[in-house]
């Protein structure tokens, strides 16, 4: 019996000293997740060649002065940076995760969710031409050390007007001093969500110059054009996209013929994002509109309008 009693108590001592080692081996053995510090930047070269003036025009337009880059690992938040500078280090874990990444906008970092973040709504007023707002999204596999490029992509529409030549045929007409007193965007979408397909919720220059966001909206050239000549400075807009099912994007000349004022209204086509509308010649030809919301028919003026995709440099031209 005592025997028995030793026997038994050595087997319960062994099995319980495999169960202890066994549960210690789980969490002793576990591989801890790799972590690496990778350094993200921006690609914001998008060939511009479609002017003039595009050196310093371009080179504004390409300015980076602030970035933000959120890390997505699936829907959570691994991790976010802000800076001044071109590039920014961040200390991730491997695998497949997801960059938002956001130029010359304010700082988003209070939201931490993917849908959060898109629904975050910008204002075109918050643009200025050397510092407009940009964004880009990329899928990575983060294995090592390697740097992330992300290429983006400016929020905003531009429109261009190259040249404006003045042919009147009446000859009462031509005789009267014609003067260009501005030119001007109406009826602009103000703002826009981040993920770029919300309604605007807020409206610029509104069926005529209010005098809004003038840094982007309104030039006044005070010009004074003889008759079968050209004014042939380059003027450049930016303003949001529209898709114009609410309101129709309009660029105004507004001009005086023998000190009476006259407009000459264009509707622009649907606006994208990071596409530049330009007209190379505007022809006048008659005496404008009444109302800068009420557009002129083709007897009156007429231009040609290339449409660009600022990233493929695709021109697309359209004569009216």
């Amino acid at each position: 019996m005592k025997n028995s009693l030793i026997l038994f108590t050595a087997a319960m001592l062994a099995t319980l000293a495999a169960q202890s080692c066994k549960k210690d081996i789980g969490p002793l053995d576990a591989e801890s997740p790799k972590t690496v510090e990778v350094s993200f930047s921006m690609n914001s070269a998008l060939e511009v060649k479609s002017h003039e003036s595009a050196s310093m025009t371009d080179t504004n337009e390409r300015k980076i002065n602030t970035v933000q880059f959120f890390v997505f690992n699936g829907t959570m938040l691994e991790a976010y940076g802000r800076a001044t500078t071109p590039t920014i280090t961040l200390t991730l874990t491997t695998g497949t995760k997801q960059v938002y990444a956001f130029a010359n906008c304010d700082d988003f970092s209070a939201y931490t969710t993917i849908d959060a973040l898109k629904a975050v709504m910008i204002d075109l007023a918050d643009n200025r031409p050397t510092n407009l707002m940009m964004f880009g999204t990329k899928t990575v596999s983060v294995s090592d050390d390697s740097p992330i490029v992300v290429d983006v992509r400016r929020y905003v529409s531009r429109v261009v007007v190259k040249q404006i030549n003045r042919n009147f045929q009446t000859s009462s007409i031509a005789s009267q001093e014609f003067k260009i007193s501005k030119i001007y965007l109406t009826n602009v979408a103000g703002t826009i969500d981040l993920a770029g397909t919300a309604a605007p919720t807020v409206w610029y220059n509104l069926g005529g110059n209010k005098n809004e966001v003038p840094a982007l909206l309104l030039d006044s050239p005070n010009a004074v054009l003889l008759n079968n000549n050209s004014h042939q400075t380059t003027y450049f807009y930016y303003c949001f996209p529209n898709n114009g099912e609410d309101k129709t994007t309009r660029l105004v000349i507004e001009a005086t013929i023998g000190g009476n004022v006259t407009y000459y209204p264009v509707d622009l086509p649907v606006l994208e994002s990071n596409k530049s509308y330009e007209f190379n010649q505007i022809n006048i030809m008659r005496p404008g509109s009444d109302s800068p919301d009420v557009p002129v028919t083709k007897n009156v003026i007429s231009f040609s309008l290339n449409v660009i995709d600022w990233e493929r440099n695709i021109v697309q031209e359209l004569v009216i």
